[in-house]
């Protein structure tokens, strides 16, 4: 969490989180709610988990917009684009992240498949990886950015941060 904390340059304080939603904006529009998020002081914002490469807002197109907006805010560092597919899509996906300066990206660990997460967290050790709970008993409303330790497998992949829900 130190990284995490020194690449957005939040210190001292609890992290805050949103996602990009509805899923039926497109491209221009999520990358626009991503610059407002970021000037209204959000620290990472995470595509919804669901979108992943919808013909409204495409991956690259829906990456290529968000980094437009966050770049000369200087907060692309807190762009998690959602990631999604096999082995070679997801590898794929992280170079157009990368190529757009992205350096973070949220994977659901027990949809992609725990070995196919910790080869990506192997292969992408400058990227911070915040796994999704999805399909991993987590219940509950709210949205919380956590230091990476629980059953959805996001330490046994070496994720970096994981999403959790509160249970109120």
């Amino acid at each position: 969490m130190d990284g995490i904390r020194a690449r957005l340059g939040a210190h001292g304080r609890a992290l805050t989180a949103s996602a990009l939603k509805p899923q039926v904006l497109p491209a221009d529009a999520l990358g626009d709610l991503a610059g407002r998020l970021a000037e209204g002081g959000i620290d990472l914002i995470k595509d919804d988990h669901g979108l992943a490469d919808q013909q409204v807002a495409p991956f690259a197109a829906r990456v290529e917009a968000a980094a437009a907006r966050l770049a000369p805010l200087g907060a692309i560092d807190r762009y998690f684009p959602s990631l999604s597919g096999n082995l070679d899509q997801l590898r794929r996906q992280l170079r157009i992240a990368a190529d757009h300066g992205i350096r973070g990206a949220l994977v659901a660990p027990m949809v992609i498949g725990v070995p196919a997460f910790h080869t990506l967290v192997r292969e992408h050790p400058d990227v911070i990886f915040m796994a999704h709970p999805a399909l991993g008993g987590v219940p509950g409303r709210h949205w919380l950015p956590v230091s990476a330790r629980g059953r959805d497998g996001s330490r046994a992949g070496g994720g970096d941060a994981r999403v959790l829900r509160d249970r109120r």
